[in-house]
């Protein structure tokens, strides 16, 4: 019968979901009230030329903390300890509460882990009846209160709280194989969340007060929040209150001007009251003491008639017995001297005259076994000091079995078939055999592998069997091995050798299971990243261009172009996969039209001033006011009055083509191509009686006013969005130049990569389970191994490169 003992871990935080991204620590003071994490969105876009295209960006978004609590379900506490009302509860306990859900204490602190530490956003406080009051007025208050005055010397301190709350699962989360250390936090949640799949209420979370409580004293228990944000959003004032110093200021600390220092509000309370017997302290110091006999877990066992005509044990100090212990024995330091005097000569029987006269007999009784395969089994019984019996006998007589003989590769005791003194002739395997009291043991042993021997053996070839399954896909490996290396260096290694071209072709397909260390991207990433592009090593594109094909073969080359070279020259730019697409000259664009409103019977050096100097109307005006002012002030010489009257009308002609012509350049720049953002509709007047018209309908909006009309904030609305989709298309239709590639280079670390020698091994090893024990000793041998033998075969050259993290999968073709 098998009997499975119970297994419980305890986790000290649990954190689900995006909380686990908050990277602010606690008592951060640039953390006021909720915590902020940084989240990455993508935007997938399409293309107007069907192409797709993402573009991302950043954003803070802020979680819910504790001052965003007011109340939390009844139902998410399972239990609390003691029961509500309960009048003898053990003082020695401590008073908890659970809750099923096991992230709940953690959920809403804006804190990340330190040290393995996070504090629960609640706490659980435990107060004697009398030393708080009941709130007295929870008018515009979410939560009901208490008011506790010198909290600090009541509460537990905020600093130690993250100790009182943890994790329970009913279950053990610790792998004995691969060895789940406390630190190795993703194995952890790797294997809780496997346990939480199979059953959602093998785990809990738990909050403890750490409280002495006194006997027969009358209790409030009280869920309280953790952080001053919490308390004052309890109470119903702001959690953002600037003179709190940070989020995660304890409820019961001071700062500045605290609004109801005093005053805590309540998610969960219950009442107790502690008795004063009947707990589990007060029944074990009931227990007294009582002196065990000597004899308890220890028994006789007569040794004066062994059997087998082998005498028995004569000294006269042991009585004809000796003492057999069990695995509950009185502890020798609590005996008398007399009593630990007699155990020691029962213990110690032996040890003065090694070996006993009954020990010598009962050995060569035992090597009969061996001695009957060296000789006749009546010479065998002669040459022994055993009774006459044994030795008149010429018949094989049926010996003792040997125990411990496999593990000790021995096949004797004492001494050697020709009768010297074996080595190490008081080890384990000859104390074991030639003390009665252990081979007592031994027996019982042996006694329970042969009842359980058809489950232990089925149990050995089910290891067996894998063991001889790995076997045979090894050898399987060795053969592939050998026959990939031959095709590899017959035909890759020849084509390598003088056309790169050619091998990146040739190895295209596997191209994207190559891995480029050094840059962490695949050799594929590479080839479609660059001016050669991906299309060029497809399978189509190959079937073109292979040498013996239909197209190669009626191709004329010149020059330096051969059948050889095409994609040398892609690379190089003399050839070019898809030319950029061009607008054609005889379709009009949209700065043509731009440039078609701009005036022609202006020249163009004055149509650059004025958009370089949009002051220059004012220039002008203020000129025309200064010659009217001289006019004024030279009215009465007819002649002076007369120029500067011709000067200032000329100067009006000036400022009226000017204005003409800005109005007409602006309205030819917003046209215009680059203008067109959805930036530019914004600074569009209002029209308060703007509607869309058919062409010639005479509908001519206003300009003006505070507003627009209702049509005209939906036109502007698209109009914006429409030139923000164009833009968008614009930036994501510019042609980034694509870079070059060293093509010797990525052929040749493909052809290393796919190296047989290298591939197959770590293919086989990836289904192959090598032992810790057998791994570490072959780590720590790793420059010996690689000494013998020595690898000078040109085929094995990748080998020599190996280092000690990556050996081992190869190991088994290196000792060939």
């Amino acid at each position: 019968m098998s009997y499975n003992i119970a297994n419980y871990t305890f986790l000290p935080w649990l954190r689900q979901g995006i909380a686990n991204k908050i990277d602010t620590a606690d008592n951060d003071a640039g953390v006021k009230v909720r915590a902020k994490i940084k989240v990455d969105f993508k935007l997938q876009l399409e293309k107007v030329d069907g192409s797709s295209a993402s573009e991302p960006f950043t954003k803070d978004v802020e979680l819910y903390g504790p001052g965003d609590i007011i109340g939390i379900d009844p139902k998410v506490v399972i239990k609390n300890e003691p029961h509500n009302w309960i009048t003898n509860f053990e003082p020695n306990y401590l008073p908890y509460v659970e809750f099923y859900e096991e992230s709940f204490p953690w959920r809403y602190t804006p804190a990340r882990p330190g040290d393995d530490r996070l504090r629960p956003w609640i706490a659980l406080v435990v107060v004697k009846e009398g030393e708080f009051e009941e709130a007295k007025n929870i008018q515009g208050k979410p939560l009901s209160y208490i008011t506790v005055p010198n909290a600090d010397t009541k509460f537990p301190p905020a600093d130690q709280l993250w100790a009182w709350a943890h994790v329970h699962v009913s279950e053990s989360l610790m792998d004995q194989d691969t060895k789940i250390v406390e630190a190795d936090t993703n194995k952890i949640a790797t294997a809780f969340q496997a346990v939480m799949n199979k059953n959602p209420d093998l785990a809990s979370s738990r909050i403890l007060c750490p409280i002495k409580l006194e006997s027969n004293t009358a209790y409030h228990a009280f869920l309280i929040p953790t952080f001053e944000t919490g308390r004052l959003a309890g109470l119903g004032l702001d959690p953002a209150a600037p003179a709190m110093p940070h989020a995660t200021f304890s409820a019961w600390g001071n700062y500045g001007d605290k609004p109801e220092p005093e005053n805590f509000p309540v998610y969960h309370r219950w009442f107790f009251r502690t008795g004063d017997v009947g707990d589990f302290e007060y029944l074990v110091r009931l227990l007294k003491p009582q002196p065990i006999d000597k004899r308890v877990g220890r028994r006789d066992i007569d040794v004066m008639n062994p059997g087998s005509n082998i005498d028995g044990i004569t000294n006269p100090d042991l009585h004809g017995i000796l003492k057999l212990g069990g695995a509950l024995k009185v502890p020798f330091m609590t005996m008398t001297p007399e009593d630990q005097a007699e155990v020691t000569r029962y213990d110690t029987w032996d040890q003065v005259g090694y070996p006993q006269p009954f020990q010598q007999d009962l050995a060569q009784f035992i090597n009969l076994a061996d001695d009957y395969s060296d000789k006749p089994a009546d010479e065998a019984n002669a040459a022994t000091d055993l009774h006459p019996d044994i030795q008149t006998n010429k018949d094989p007589m049926i010996t003792p079995p040997l125990y411990g003989r496999w593990h000790a590769t021995t096949d004797r005791l004492l001494t050697k078939r020709d009768g010297t003194d074996a080595a190490f002739n008081r080890n384990w395997v000859h104390q074991l055999n030639l003390d009665p009291r252990w081979r007592v043991a031994a027996g019982y042993g042996t006694k329970v592998v042969q009842d359980n021997q058809e489950n232990y053996m089925e149990a050995a070839w089910e290891q067996v069997g894998d063991v001889l399954e790995g076997n045979r896909k090894l050898r399987y490996s060795h053969f592939a091995r050998l026959v990939s290396l031959s095709w590899y260096h017959k035909h890759l290694g020849t084509m390598r050798s003088y056309s790169p071209e050619k091998s990146l072709l040739l190895m295209a397909p596997v191209q994207r299971r190559v891995l480029d260390t050094q840059a962490g991207v695949t050799v594929h990433h590479h080839v479609a990243q660059s001016v050669i592009t991906q299309s060029v090593t497809s399978p189509s594109m190959r079937k073109v261009i292979r040498p013996g094909g239909r197209v190669m073969k009626k191709s004329i080359f010149e020059g330096a172009a051969t059948k050889d070279n095409l994609i040398t020259r892609i690379n190089d730019g003399e050839i070019v996969i898809a030319p950029p697409k061009v607008i054609s000259p005889e379709l009009p664009t949209v700065d043509q039209v731009a440039e078609g409103a701009t005036p022609t019977n202006v020249p163009p050096f004055i149509l650059d001033l004025i958009r370089r100097f949009p002051w220059l109307k004012w220039a002008l005006i203020i000129a025309i006011a200064f010659f009217l002012l001289l006019i004024f002030l030279f009215s009465g010489i007819v002649f002076i009055a007369s120029v500067l009257g011709v000067i200032a009308a000329a100067l009006m002609t000036v400022l009226g083509l000017v204005m003409k012509w800005e109005k007409a350049v602006k309205y030819a720049d917003s046209i215009a191509e680059e203008n067109q953002t959805p930036e530019s509709i914004d600074s569009w007047p209002n029209s308060p009686d703007f509607v869309l018209s058919e062409p010639g309908g005479g509908v001519t909006p206003a300009t003006g006013g505070s507003t627009d009309s209702a049509e005209a904030r939906k036109f502007k609305l698209a109009l914006r969005e429409s030139l923000g989709v164009i833009q968008t298309a614009k930036n994501l239709g510019k042609v980034v130049p694509r870079p070059k590639i060293n093509i010797a280079v990525v052929a040749n670390t493909t052809f290393e990569a796919i190296n047989p020698a290298i591939t197959i091994p770590k293919l086989i090893f990836s289904g192959l389970h090598i032992p810790d024990r057998i791994r570490t000793i072959l780590i720590e041998n790793f420059a010996e191994i690689m000494e013998y033998p020595k690898i000078d075969v040109p085929m094995y050259e990748p080998l020599k490169k190996l280092s000690k993290e990556n050996f081992l999968p190869n190991l088994n073709f290196i000792a060939q």
